[in-house]
Parts: structure tokens; sequence; C-alpha cells
């Protein structure tokens, strides 16, 4: 099994994608027992990044990210929207979710995915 936290698939931005979502990530049997998500923030780095790399040390893309419709929805789920960032972005990325529980504990979660094409 993969370093990822998610199982493998792909989710493919195009030129002119704009608000492409919900892309949606299930955290219910990934977080402790008696705990909902209360907030989250994703990020997208250039490459496949693995848990436990500085993350100082890749390359952010955050306009793929829209940040303004990217939000927790539901008790455990994290829907996610892209938009396209540019052509001299052609690229695979991963995303770093970084959530916050019910009970302020923090944690970061990661999927290999997202290409750019």
């Amino acid at each position: 099994m993969s370093q990822m936290d998610f199982e493998a698939r792909t989710i493919r931005v195009r030129y002119n994608s704009a608000d492409f979502g919900p892309h949606t990530f299930d955290f219910e049997d990934a977080i402790p027992l008696d705990t909902t998500l209360a907030s989250v923030s994703c990020r997208a780095f250039q490459g496949k990044v693995k848990p436990g790399e500085d993350l100082t040390a890749e390359t952010e893309v955050a306009a793929l990210i829209d940040n303004v419709k990217t939000a927790v929805t539901g008790d455990y789920v994290v829907s996610v929207y892209f938009d396209y960032p540019g052509d001299s972005y052609i690229a695979n990325y991963t995303l770093v979710f970084e959530i916050t529980l019910n009970n302020a504990a923090v944690h970061p979660y990661y999927f290999y995915k997202v290409t750019v094409e």
C-alpha cells in the first residue's frame, strides 16, 4: 500500500476548469472515534509528496484549489473544488489536507494525484 491516506485515483483538471467539483474525501474511518471535522485547509504541492517530507522544500500551487468553495461538508467529508492554474503548471500534484477536529486536534492527510493537463 502507498504512503497516501486515500485510495489511489486520478482527478484531472483541464484548461478552462473553474470551480470543478465537488470532489469529496471521506475521513470517517481516518479520524479518531467520537470526533468530527471542524475545519480544513487544503494545499496542493507539485509532484508526489509523502508524509514526513519537508513541505517548505516543495512547490506549492495555491491557484489549483478554490479555497472559497473547498470546505468541510458534513461531520466527516471535505469537498474540494479545483481551478485550472495555467499552462505553466501542467504536472501531477499531491493534496495535503490539514484538518482540525471538533476536539481541537490537528492532523495532516495526503492524497495523490491531481493531474493538471
